[in-house]
């Protein structure tokens, strides 16, 4: 319960007249007096009979207080912290006072929304509802903490359809319970540093759940249900049903000795850079001495924070004040700043690969580069990850890495570490047919399905066929338990009826589990409003009214009629198609154009425009590579010169990146673009910790953040 003063009141009201009636007389009942000795012998010191409202009460203790002996006064002074949990239902585009809930003044408390793109809070407790989904909006004080548990919707319908009994938007402004079935509670442990899905404790896929973490820098939880340890400690993870068909609560203790938590780790940064060594132990930063063997080439701050100084190696040690594990860091340090025009993350990228392995894994990527490997020079991102020799990339330990192969034209491959990540490699000839059982857990129709390069091979039923000469890889991505299974396929030779053996590469082990989000060549998109709805979106539940309505203004197009392909990736060409559309700006002159679109493509127009306006991203030369897949740092990037030309003054603070483990692969050229759509809300990062700017978006993903964003 929130108020508990009446309680308080009543109390010492009846205390107080039993004992005024004992010392009048002995009721009948009452064999000794001795029976209402319990009301002068109690201690009742720790009871709070503090009233914030009563300041005569609050006069009184501090008189007492100043009578009786310290302890007893610091005893007696000392209040506990009360927690109250609210819930309420919002729709899109209300406001709701979130300072009703409170027991003091707005301005006593912070305010924070674990989602700002789904509903803002100001500094006043005003809360904005952004878009559909859910968040946490918390109000902190010394005294209390208030955790207000809101759902956004998009209508009153849907908000009915999901359980609220709300029935228009102006009920949003109150609380509202929020209608739940079957409520499961589960325990669950994990070391710090390890990772584990939870989706395999749940009945549905993970992606039909919102999950939340109460506190973060205990235990992160990504979109798919996979938690991370980040420190010793407890908290909650929640997984919201967004089909209303049972909630679950997991209790997740973090424990210290993680045996995915390696003692020493093999760190790469660059001169002028700084990476965060605090999630690679098991404690807070906090709790170790940490120092450099060498200063002049990195530095480390007490909280565990390195700086390359200059190139060299360095080992950074973390020593424990208490009786636990020693750690050392072997860093090698790059004279190529990433903030500099030669860096890696500003060097230009001809092509992009994400690659999916099991711990001790590695692949032969020599088929997906130009010229031998000896031709590249070749850079690795964290080396703690993974290692790259001949053109081989073996995985070293779970969790996310990039690497760089510069040459004749200049590769990058997102190279992702789980344990529930399988690597398989087969040679074909055409015609071959090859069953997909013995590499999937589940018939293929379960998985989400994309190619590297399309019209190779093709998924008949749930076998994998080849159709002709090439080479290409086949990622299957399943939501529901996090597995992600890729297969390299290269076909050659003449055609045949039967299928090649399989060679099977190294398979699972260790974990990191992050929603995929394969690489695919994406078909162009055709002039084809949809007349009777794209039948291939059910599946995407969560973009389907995002999809309708971009549809129905006539930003976006589908395939054809009735396929609008939500799973393939988004090119850069479709992106900005889109944009300009948005910003009503297609229609406008332009001067010139790039060299790699040619004027009769179906995009030439959006992009001359784009770049004639300045809100262009990845551009080499005057190279605007329009088929390539776009990067969130290339959305986040063209969003915001997007807004600028509107208007928009946005807060460019950089020092944002610093809450982000992975803000040095942020291009330098985007870093300000970045920070402002961070700053603002405007999106969020993949976790509380990563920004993931390198990876790419889906064609789904591209209308739900459009269309949140509004313009």
């Amino acid at each position: 319960m929130k108020h508990k003063k009446w309680a308080k009141t009543l109390l010492s009201s009846f205390l107080a007249a039993a004992i005024a009636f004992s010392a009048l007389a002995v009721p009948t009942w009452a064999d000794d007096e001795d029976d209402w000795d319990w009301l002068y012998d109690y201690d009742w010191s720790d009871w709070d009979w503090d009233d914030d409202d009563d300041s005569s009460s609050s006069s009184s203790s501090s008189s007492s207080s100043s009578s009786s002996s310290s302890s007893s006064s610091s005893s007696s002074s000392k209040k506990n912290k009360i927690y109250v949990e609210e819930t309420a239902d919002m729709y899109v585009g209300d406001y709701m006072d979130a300072s009703i809930f409170c027991e003091l003044n707005a301005g006593a408390y912070t305010w924070k929304s674990s989602a700002p793109a789904v509903a803002t809070v100001s500094s006043s407790g005003r809360v904005t509802a952004k878009s559909v989904g859910f968040t946490t909006i918390t109000a902190d004080c010394a005294d209390e903490k208030v955790s207000i548990y809101i759902d956004v919707y998009n209508d009153s319908a849907e908000a009915d359809y999901y359980g609220s009994g709300s029935s228009s938007s102006s009920s949003s402004s109150s609380s509202s319970s929020k209608t739940t079935y079957d409520t499961e509670y589960e325990y669950f442990t994990v070391g710090v540093g390890g990772t584990d899905g939870l989706g395999q404790m749940i009945r549905n896929s993970a992606s039909s759940y919102t999950w939340y973490s109460d506190d973060t820098s205990v235990c992160t939880v990504s979109s798919g249900g996979v938690i991370t340890g980040k420190k010793q400690g407890s908290t909650i993870v929640y997984a919201y049903s967004k089909n209303n068909d049972g909630d679950y609560v997991f209790y997740i203790d973090v424990y210290g000795n993680s045996n995915s938590a390696n003692s020493s780790r093999d760190i790469t940064v660059y001169t002028g850079d700084t990476k965060s060594l605090s999630s690679y132990v098991a404690l807070s930063a906090g709790s170790y001495d940490w120092y450099s063997s060498n200063d002049s080439v990195c530095t480390v701050s007490s909280s565990g924070v390195i700086k390359g100084i200059k190139k060299g190696t360095a080992t950074i040690t973390a020593s424990p004040y208490s009786n636990d594990t020693e750690y050392k860091f072997y860093v090698t340090v790059s004279n190529t700043s990433s903030s500099s025009s030669s860096s890696s993350s500003s060097k230009s990228i001809d092509e992009r690969h994400t690659i999916y392995l099991g711990v001790n894994d590695d692949v032969d990527i020599t088929d997906y580069i130009a010229q031998s490997s000896s031709k590249y020079n070749w850079e690795v991102s964290d080396k703690s990850v993974c290692k790259v020799s001949g053109g081989k990339i073996s995985a070293v330990d779970t969790g996310s890495a990039t690497v760089y192969a510069y040459g004749n034209k200049n590769y990058q491959f997102n190279v992702k570490v789980g344990k529930k990540y399988e690597s398989y490699t087969l040679s074909m000839r055409p015609d071959d047919e090859v069953s997909l059982s013995k590499y999937l857990d589940n018939d293929a129709s379960k998985y989400s399905i994309s190619y590297y390069e399309t019209g190779i091979v093709k998924v008949s039923y749930n076998n994998l066929v080849a159709n002709k000469k090439g080479t290409t890889y086949v990622t299957f991505d399943s939501k529901s338990n996090n597995e992600v299974v890729q297969i390299f396929v290269t076909v050659s030779g003449s055609s045949s009826s039967s299928s090649a053996a399989a060679k099977t590469t190294v398979k699972e082990t260790s974990t990191e589990a992050t929603t995929s989000k394969p690489v695919v060549t994406a078909a162009p998109v055709e002039n084809t409003v949809p007349e009777k709805g794209f039948k291939d979106i059910s599946h995407r539940q969560w973009a389907v009214s995002a999809i309708n309505n971009m549809a129905a203004k006539g930003y976006i197009n589908g395939r054809d009629a009735y396929t609008f392909a939500p799973d393939d990736q988004c090119s850069k060409a479709d992106f900005t198609i889109v944009l300009t559309k948005m910003l009503g700006i297609e229609n406008d002159d332009y001067a010139g154009g790039f060299d790699d679109v040619s004027s009769d493509k179906y995009y030439a127009k959006y992009v001359n425009v784009a770049r004639s306006r300045g809100i262009c991203a990845g551009v080499s030369g005057n190279n605007f590579k329009p088929q390539n897949s776009i990067t969130r740092e290339e959305v986040m990037y063209m969003v915001y010169k997007g807004l600028e030309l509107k208007g928009r003054n946005l807060d460019t603070d950089t020092s944002a990146l610093g809450a982000y483990s992975d803000a040095n692969l942020i291009n330098g050229e985007y870093r300000e673009a970045v920070a402002a759509l961070l700053n603002e809300g405007i999106v969020s990062g993949v976790s509380a910790t990563e920004v993931d700017p390198q990876s790419t978006i889906t064609r789904a993903q591209m209308a739900v953040l459009l269309n949140n964003i509004g313009m």
